[in-house]
């Protein structure tokens, strides 16, 4: 099966979307740890950085944004 890269990029788009989404539900949901809720936001950062990735590609002017908010930021 091929797939291209656009059509990987979209199936990382919704699995960190769903995986965000469960995140934040449980966070809401549970009684969790206070770092839980930056660990959530650092996924919802790194759904931001797929998205415009989605949309602006490789634009020079935008790559280092949807880079850095990719990155799995430890906390």
């Amino acid at each position: 099966m091929d797939l291209d890269l656009n059509t990987v990029l979209y199936m990382s788009i919704a699995a960190a979307l769903l995986a965000a989404a469960v995140l934040s539900f449980f966070g809401s949901v549970q009684g969790t740890h206070p770092v839980f809720r930056w660990w959530a936001f650092a996924q919802w950062l790194r759904v931001v950085g797929l998205l415009l990735h989605a949309a602006c590609g490789s634009h020079p002017v935008v790559a280092g944004g949807w880079g850095l908010l990719s990155v799995h930021w430890e906390v």
